[in-house]
């Protein structure tokens, strides 16, 4: 099995930024031409990349870093048409800065007469970091190349050509994110110098199995495409994370065995929380038409680093028309409906609660929604709330008042033989609750993730979701609050 390491250092923000929109008087003083410099305090961050071990050979590599020490930034401005300082990119000519430590563990670029120009627009075209050696680190990609399988451009926020606007008696800062160069990539191809932060790629592998009419399962041949989440729902293809829909490698070995082999896909990780849509469809094993939808949907860099298992990538695995659900459950599928539960809660254990719930199903992703009021308020006083069922495909019901003991308080064990165990617990969001013991909660749950009971057991044949129950809990009971004391109760029922 072979191991890549992505190292995918990008995002080098070069902060050509301009401390501020005011004169610098002691600059024009300087400067009795009536120019401006461009000058660069390019702090250099450390880059620490990811490490993504792939089973499997990745479909459109991703450029590999150096381990280089930088030494100078490699420009080509141009503006009106014209290229700035003679150097001219499109016959190689660039502007080169050498940069120096800055004492801060970065780097800063000396000053250029090269780039003391007129106020005016420029385009930056090229911008690239150098070694000693003149060997390319990092390069920032351009909207209107293309680089293969990958599409680099729609890694950054920013790809150039990017505009600058240089006014007289400032200091211009601008930003630039780079990505690690490998020449196997592209050619060399021109930019500028600035600040540089590092984003990381993460490796989404995908294989799948499809069954024909007995269930047998077959290797299946398909082809995958990923945009950025656009935020839109209805709309939700963003920017091209890949350039079309990238196929697995398929074939048939010399004993008359079909084979497949992994799909993987670099995907950029930035700070924060990044949010993917994706299309699989599924081809012929011998050809290689548009294919058949078969899984869509938003996915995170949380469910992709889900499948990092120490040194090795584990796969999502898709099963076409088989028995058995994805594993994991990251995707949709086409022509599966929602389904929508609600619940009646009534009170238990003298309680004033009541409320009602509302679910909504729709593959592996279930959100509930509970309002309530009654419940005792408090920051001392939480109220857990499970969905509760039974193994055995009996009925989850709501324990009648003489299930209580002689005490007349129906603890939590009294009522686990009507409601059964917890399936799923429902307080893992904060739950709101307002002065007068309002309970206003809602979450959506990737089943099957994380640890939670998947959609096919919480919603199985034997065991449906009209089979299961919702329970509140916590009461105050002669002055001390029990957490876990039966609050309110209700079976779930299906509306559609």
């Amino acid at each position: 099995m072979k191991k890549i390491k992505l190292y995918f250092g990008f995002l080098a923000i070069i902060a050509l930024l301009f401390s501020s929109c005011t004169k610098d008087e002691s600059s024009m003083a300087d400067n009795p031409e009536g120019k401006t410099s461009i000058s660069f305090a390019a702090v250099l961050n450390d880059f620490t990349a990811t490490k993504a071990v792939s089973k499997a050979p990745l479909t459109g590599d991703v450029p590999s870093c150096s381990d280089g020490a930088p030494t100078k930034i490699r420009v080509a401005l141009m503006q009106n048409g014209s290229w700035v300082s003679g150097a001219d990119g499109d016959e190689g000519g660039f502007i080169e800065i050498p940069i120096i430590p800055n004492g801060d563990g970065g780097w800063m670029t000396q000053e250029s007469s090269d780039l003391t120009l007129d106020a005016g627009t420029y385009m930056l075209e090229y911008f690239a970091v150098l070694d000693a050696a003149d060997n390319v680190l990092w390069i920032a990609p351009r909207s209107d190349d293309d680089y293969g399988p990958a599409n680099y451009a729609g890694f950054v926020t920013n790809a150039l050509p990017l505009s600058i606007d240089l006014r007289l008696g400032v200091k211009k800062y601008v930003d630039v994110e780079v990505l690690c160069y490998d020449q196997r990539f592209a050619d060399e191809y021109g930019y500028l110098f600035f600040d540089f932060n590092n984003v990381d790629t993460i490796t989404l592998c995908v294989f799948g199995n499809d069954c024909d009419e007995s269930g047998r399962h077959f290797p299946a041949h398909f082809s995958m495409e990923v945009w950025s989440y656009s935020g839109d729902e209805a709309n939700p293809k963003g920017a091209a994370l890949t350039n079309g829909a990238l196929q697995n490698t398929v074939g048939t070995y010399d004993n008359g065995d079909d084979y497949a082999k992994p799909l993987c896909i670099a995907l950029p990780d930035r700070d924060g929380e990044d949010l993917y849509y994706g299309e699989i469809r599924l081809l012929d094993f011998d050809g290689d038409g548009p294919g058949e939808l078969i899984r869509y949907g938003v996915f995170n860099d949380t469910q992709v680093k889900a499948l990092y298992n120490g040194e090795t990538n584990t796969y999502y695995h898709f099963r076409s028309d088989c028995e058995g659900q994805d594993t994991p459950p990251i995707f949709d599928t086409p022509g599966v409906e929602a389904s929508f539960y609600c619940v009646d809660l009534d009170p238990l254990n003298n309680s004033k609660v009541q409320g009602a719930a509302i679910l909504r199903l729709f593959g592996n992703e279930l959100t509930v929604s509970i309002l309530a009021i009654g419940a005792e308020s408090g920051a001392d006083k939480p109220h857990a709330q499970h969905i509760h069922g039974k193994a055995d495909g009996a009925n989850a019901s709501c324990p009648p008042a003489d299930a209580a003991g002689v005490d007349g308080i129906l603890t939590l064990g009294e009522g686990l033989p009507f409601y059964g165990n917890v399936l799923l617990p429902l307080d893992i969001a904060p739950i709101a609750m307002g002065p007068a013991g309002e309970i206003d909660y809602q979450e959506t749950f990737m089943l099957g993730q994380g640890g939670l009971i998947s959609a096919a057991e919480l919603n199985s044949a034997m065991n449906p979701l009209t089979k299961r129950a919702i329970v509140l809990h916590g009461k105050t009971v002669n002055g001390s609050y029990e957490a876990l004391l039966p609050i309110a109760c209700g079976e779930l029922e299906k509306l559609n």
